[in-house]
């Protein structure tokens, strides 16, 4: 359940004076991280966070797709089994 697994998550983020969130897409995220911490009563983390596709499209503004499929594809890098922490990272 939500109720039980938020606080673990927040303990995981740690510090957020030294650590920041990164997501591929992270309003998208957001988006349902912060519909179940409201609905568990638990406040939003105050992380810094980075979207991966907002950087993409700034550095790599000329790709067709900014889906981390293509940009494995398009750099070389990592695998693509997509939506599996380590892949995704």
């Amino acid at each position: 359940p939500e109720g039980d697994v938020l606080p673990a998550f927040i303990d995981f983020l740690g510090d957020p004076s030294r650590t920041i969130a990164m997501a591929h897409n992270a309003p998208f995220d957001l988006g349902f991280v912060g519909g179940a911490l409201a609905r568990c009563g638990l406040a939003a983390p105050p992380h810094a966070v980075i979207d991966t596709v907002w950087m993409s499209r700034r550095r790599a503004g000329g790709l067709p797709s900014h889906s981390l499929r293509s940009l494995v594809r398009c750099f070389g890098i990592g695998d693509t089994t997509e939506h599996r922490g380590l892949s995704d990272s």
